[in-house]
């Protein structure tokens, strides 16, 4: 099984979304890495507020 990064990467490269979407993407990835990883002086409250509703938009779009 493939970790974010490189799911990620592939994806790009197949140019499935344009460049707005794999910035949130990459974005997102790191701040559940930093969270995963208990860096969490790394993000704040609002960013992970913030990526939870950009994560049920983009599954809205693309599911």
């Amino acid at each position: 099984s493939k970790t974010l990064g490189p799911l990620i990467g592939e994806l790009e490269k197949r140019k499935t979304f344009n460049k707005l979407v794999f910035k949130n993407l990459k974005s997102w990835s790191d701040i559940r890495n930093s969270a995963a990883h208990g860096k969490f002086d790394e993000f704040t409250r609002h960013d992970v507020e913030f990526m939870l509703s950009g994560v049920q938009q983009f599954l809205a779009l693309h599911l």
